[in-house]
C-alpha cells in the first residue's frame, strides 16, 4: 500500500516536471504558424464584400477613409437646405426599363436627379475617395456666397510656387476681378486661383479651409472633409459621389456659378490679358451638358462632377477613380435619359 502511494506520488512529480519542461521549450521554439481562431476571421458576409477603396500616397501613408464607409443607400433624400434656385422638390423620375446600368472603369459613381434629389442608381455612393479638383466646387460656392464677383482683387499669390499644379500663373501685383478668378478656378482649374480666392475671402488659406468644412457640415456632407481649397492630394481631403452630387446640386442654384461652369472659354482683360478654356470635354461632346468640374491627381485618378439637362430635367453624374471619366460619364447619362422618364 505504501509502495503504491509512493509510485503515484513519483508519477505525479514526473508529470509536473514534464509539463514544465514543455512550457519552457515552447517559449524557446515558438510555432512558425500561429493558430487562428474564429474570432480572427471576418464574418462570411464581410469576406465576400468589395475591398475598401482606400489608396495610399507615394510614401505609402494612409491618406483618407479613417472611418468605414457608410452603406450605399440608393434612395436617401437630401438633407434640408436653402434653395437658391427654387427647383427642388419636384417629383422623382420613374424607371421605365429593367436594364442594368452600364459597366464603367470608375471605382465609385452616382446619378442624382436635380428636381427630387433622388439617387437614381450608383455604386459605392457613400465611399470616401480623393476628389482632386472637384474640391473647387466648394471653393467657388464660398466665393459666390461670401464675395462680390465684380470686386477688384490685387493678387498676392505667385502661382509658379505651387508644385505639380495647373495654374493661371498669377503674379503678385496682377489686378483681376473675383469673377476672373472664378473662371480661372472652374475652367482652367487654376490652383493658384483657388489660393487667391481663399486669401481674398478669408484672409488666409487655413481660415478658408475651416469655412469649407463648416459649409460641408451645414449641407449635410457627412463623407466630406477638406484640407485645401484646390484639391491637390493631401491627408484629410476626401469626399464621396453622393456628397459631391449634393454639393453641385446646391451650387448650381446660383446663377453666377451655373453660368461659369457651362462656359467653354473666358478672357481676362486685366492687365494681364489672356484667355482660358474649359477642360470639361462633355460641354462640346455631349448634348445637354452644362457643367460642372473635372479633376485628376495620382491619388484620385480621373474624377468628374457632370450635369446634363434634357427636356427641362437636369441630372448629376459623379464619377470617381476613373480611367476614362468622359466615356464613363457619357455611358451613365445615356443610360439615365434612355431608362428614366419624368
Amino acid at each position: 500500500m505504501i509502495h503504491a502511494i509512493w509510485l503515484l506520488a513519483r508519477a505525479t512529480l514526473l508529470l509536473g516536471v514534464a509539463l514544465g519542461l514543455i512550457a519552457v521549450l515552447s517559449t524557446w521554439f515558438p510555432q512558425s504558424h500561429p493558430t487562428y481562431v474564429a474570432a480572427n476571421y471576418p464574418p462570411a458576409a464581410a469576406q465576400d464584400a468589395d475591398p475598401p477603396s482606400e489608396r495610399t500616397d507615394q510614401q505609402g501613408a494612409r491618406s483618407y477613409l479613417d472611418e468605414p464607409e457608410r452603406p450605399d443607400v440608393l434612395n436617401e433624400p437630401l438633407p434640408p437646405m436653402a434653395e437658391p434656385s427654387g427647383i427642388f422638390h419636384r417629383a422623382a423620375p420613374r424607371r421605365i426599363t429593367a436594364l442594368p446600368p452600364p459597366a464603367l472603369t470608375a471605382a465609385s459613381w452616382v446619378i442624382v436627379d436635380e428636381g427630387s434629389g433622388q439617387v437614381l442608381f450608383g455604386q459605392h455612393v457613400h465611399r470616401r475617395h480623393a476628389p482632386a479638383s472637384t474640391t473647387k466646387i466648394m471653393t467657388a460656392l464660398l466665393a459666390v456666397e461670401r464675395g462680390k464677383l465684380d470686386q477688384t482683387v490685387l493678387v498676392d499669390v505667385l502661382g509658379a510656387t505651387i508644385p505639380d499644379s495647373t495654374l493661371v500663373y498669377l503674379v503678385p501685383g496682377d489686378v483681376l476681378t473675383m469673377r476672373d478668378l472664378l473662371y480661372g478656378l472652374l475652367l482652367h482649374s487654376g490652383n493658384d486661383a483657388a489660393v487667391q480666392i481663399a486669401h481674398t475671402v478669408a484672409g488666409r488659406e487655413a481660415t478658408f479651409v475651416a469655412l469649407m468644412n463648416e459649409r460641408a457640415r451645414q449641407l449635410g456632407l457627412n463623407d466630406t472633409h477638406f484640407a485645401n481649397p484646390h484639391g491637390l492630394d493631401e491627408n484629410g481631403l476626401f469626399s464621396s459621389p453622393y456628397d459631391l452630387a449634393t454639393l453641385a446640386r446646391y451650387a448650381m442654384g446660383y446663377a453666377d456659378f451655373s453660368t461659369i461652369v457651362k462656359a467653354k472659354d473666358w478672357r481676362v482683360t486685366g492687365p494681364p490679358n489672356y484667355g482660358m478654356f474649359n477642360g470639361n470635354r462633355l460641354l462640346s461632346e455631349y448634348e445637354g451638358a452644362d457643367g460642372v468640374k473635372i479633376g485628376d491627381t495620382d491619388l484620385a485618378g480621373q474624377t468628374i462632377v457632370a450635369s446634363a439637362t434634357r427636356n427641362g430635367h437636369r441630372v448629376y453624374a459623379v464619377v470617381l477613380g476613373s480611367r476614362d471619366r468622359t466615356a464613363d460619364t457619357k455611358r451613365l447619362l445615356d443610360f439615365t435619359f434612355a431608362n428614366y422618364g419624368w
